[in-house]
């Protein structure tokens, strides 16, 4: 039971280290990233939402599946 917390715990803290990281959202960015015609990934999320969380490996998994995605920013 032990092993399980602390796994949880080092995983939230990985994600929220990683959400600390991301750029802010730019809407120029977004706008140019448009008009370029690119893939757009905008993660919002919350340190308390427990969708968020579940969504987190698979943004992360869209992120590395796709080196040509543009990640414009995370909100939270």
């Amino acid at each position: 039971m032990k092993s399980l917390f602390a796994l949880i715990v080092a995983a939230m803290l990985a994600w929220t280290l990683s959400a600390q990281a991301a750029q802010p959202f730019s809407q120029k960015a977004f706008t140019e990233a448009q008009e370029a015609g690119k893939s757009i990934l905008v993660d919002v999320s919350a340190p308390w939402c427990p969708t968020c969380a579940k969504q987190h490996p698979i943004i992360q998994g869209l992120e590395s599946a796709n080196p040509k995605l543009v990640e414009i920013g995370r909100a939270s």
